[in-house]
């Protein structure tokens, strides 16, 4: 992954409005290979959900069209196909997320102020931008880590919000990251 040290002036006016009244100490954009990489895994995962329930989902749309307009009447095996519609949904919809995530890999700008870290996903092909930030009392650990392909990274687990487990993110880059251990070191 490469790091570049000055934001594009879209992702710059976007960490600057998200941040209005800190002071940034350091921001950082990757070349997005870790969204991209869980983006094909989510694809992959809902295509494979979509398609193992593609036949049940088209014989529960056929029988929900002959039970609206034919009048005919539902059995067990057209309300056990409907299931599979649910599970077909399901798929189609994990299999559009990972695309989104594939879509913004590259917007995703980390930024370090005085009081948080910051993960934002700017505005793009996506829609709406995402914004996450955490405080100091928020970040449980913050590792430097060495991929098996000698890339580094700061591995970052947060505390999570109204959730079971606390996730990991990925700070990668072979430069900066000297600079973004130092700025969330001197986090308020």
């Amino acid at each position: 992954m490469r790091w570049f040290s000055r934001l594009p002036p879209d992702m710059e006016a976007a960490v600057y409005r998200e941040t209005a009244g800190e002071t940034v100490k350091w921001t950082g954009r990757s070349s997005g290979e870790t969204e991209r990489g869980q983006g094909w895994i989510m694809m992959g995962a809902g295509g494979v959900v979509a398609l193992a329930n593609l036949a049940p989902a088209l014989l529960a749309i056929s029988a929900l069209l002959g039970w609206i307009f034919g009048g005919a009447k539902l059995t067990s095996d057209d309300v056990s196909a409907i299931s599979g519609l649910f599970f077909f949904a399901a798929g189609v919809g994990l299999a559009v997320f990972g695309w989104r995530l594939q879509a913004s890999a590259e917007r995703v700008v980390w930024a370090v102020t005085n009081i948080r870290l910051w993960r934002i996903v700017a505005n793009g092909v996506t829609g709406p931008r995402i914004v996450q930030s955490w405080t100091r009392g928020e970040i449980l650990n913050v590792k430097r880590i060495t991929w098996r392909s000698g890339q580094q990274a700061l591995q970052i687990t947060v505390r999570q919000r109204g959730g079971d487990e606390d996730p990991t993110y990925y700070i990668v880059g072979p430069s900066d990251l000297d600079a973004a251990t130092e700025a969330l070191l001197a986090m308020d």
